[in-house]
């Protein structure tokens, strides 16, 4: 419960958004919660964090790099972030360079990138993130119900129930993936 209690932040004030951001199967908590923690790092406040949490979610549904998982690509990005290295932000789909997005701020309230505070550096993230990602809105919703976010469903919720029950399933599943993999295989 304590976990992000070393950047002054209970982790429990993040745990409703959190779990509803989870919900749908999509990105495990563990990813969500580095994602989180990343963010937090990285000097954004509990809202900026929800926002560009939900952005690259969505982006990450189909504009992810292919060698990663939802979870990987939007934990990965938020590393991008917490470091300021771009190519990591990619990884979940946004394309645009970091320091695009500061030029752009700093264009638009007239000073130069060299003076841009913190606050201003994270505020130009946030803003460039959503801007990048505004015609994703509501692709992680879509991804949900595919055939590939189906099996993500079934691997998060099978993860979920051997969590819940144990390893007392493990012996029954390995009786049955077996049979369900010659299935799959012969169509």
């Amino acid at each position: 419960q304590s976990i992000m209690d070393g950047q002054g932040r209970s982790f429990s004030h993040a745990r409703k958004f959190i779990e509803e951001y989870i919900s749908d199967g999509l990105i495990p908590a563990t990813n969500a919660i580095n994602a989180y923690k990343n963010l937090a790092l990285r000097g954004y406040d509990d809202s900026q964090i929800q926002q560009v949490m939900t952005a690259l979610k969505d982006s990450a549904a189909f504009g992810r790099q292919n060698s990663y998982t939802m979870g990987e690509a939007l934990e990965s990005a938020t590393e991008g972030l917490k470091n300021e290295n771009s190519i990591l932000v990619d990884n979940a789909g946004v394309t645009k360079n970091v320091a695009k997005m500061w030029q752009e701020y700093a264009d638009s309230i007239g000073v130069s990138v060299n003076s841009l505070s913190q606050e201003q550096k994270i505020a130009a993230e946030v803003n460039g993130i959503l801007a990048e990602s505004r015609y994703q809105t509501g692709d992680a919703a879509k991804a949900a119900g595919t055939f590939s976010g189906q099996l993500m469903q079934l691997s998060f919720r099978f993860n979920e129930l051997k969590v819940a029950v144990g390893n007392a399933i493990i012996p029954v599943a390995q009786r049955v993936l077996p049979v369900i993999n010659t299935i799959l295989a012969a169509l």
